[in-house]
């Protein structure tokens, strides 16, 4: 699958993890059987936004949304609060 390269973001390969950095934080890692999502702290409308475009390039049925400034992520119908990251399933 073709790297995402928009703005500040970049994607590398570490092994069989695809890696993808907004500025200066890892916002996702994609491993072969687990995804782990963290904001570094910078729960901007950018990371949310740049983090659900990651999910749905790599057609991981998952996406970020935040209800009363607490950020989650839904996945298969189930909704799972975070503060900085979250790691879960890939499948």
């Amino acid at each position: 699958m073709q790297a995402i390269k928009k703005g500040n973001t970049e994607t590398r390969q570490q092994g069989s993890e695809t890696i993808i950095r907004l500025y200066d934080t890892d916002i996702v890692q994609i491993a072969p059987d687990m995804v782990a999502l963290n904001t570094g702290g910078h729960n901007t409308v950018t990371t949310k936004r740049r983090i659900n475009e990651v999910l749905d390039h790599y057609g991981i049925d998952a996406y970020v949304f935040v209800r009363s400034k607490i950020w989650y992520v839904s996945r298969h119908g189930h909704e799972i609060s975070f503060n900085n990251s979250v790691s879960f399933p890939r499948f």
